[in-house]
């Protein structure tokens, strides 16, 4: 699952002003995951 949102998060940073929402929730996600995995 986290290489699965990894890939997302590199995939949409190429992407248009419109993914800028995306990529803060990718992030706000990425960061649960990794509190959950400690």
């Amino acid at each position: 699952m986290q290489e699965w949102i990894e890939y997302r998060c590199q995939t949409h940073k190429k992407a248009s002003l419109k993914k800028r929402l995306f990529k803060a929730v990718c992030s706000y996600f990425s960061n649960l995951i990794l509190s959950a995995a400690r």
